[in-house]
């Protein structure tokens, strides 16, 4: 989830406790509009994700930043994520 100071108004992809700029607080920002990008099918289980299959997916906010989200659903390029 993206971080944003709330002096200075910069954007952080990590929380980093506080801005290095202003030593502002950040506070998270939950991404709205979310378009799917790519939908990637995962056979392989892992000790962190033991249940297979799942979906990793791209998925793009309104402002161009690209996340990735895992699913257990299968989803088409260009539908809408929330």
């Amino acid at each position: 989830m993206p971080y944003k100071c709330n002096k200075c108004k910069k954007q952080w992809m990590h929380k980093i406790g506080k801005c290095i700029f202003c030593d502002g607080e950040l506070h998270e920002i939950i991404p709205e509009n979310l378009e799917v990008m790519h939908c990637i099918e995962v056979n392989i289980p892992s000790k962190q994700h033991p249940e297979v299959p799942y979906y990793v997916l791209q998925v793009k906010d309104k402002s161009g930043n690209i996340y990735f989200r895992k699913s257990k659903t299968q989803k088409k390029p260009g539908e809408k994520w929330a």
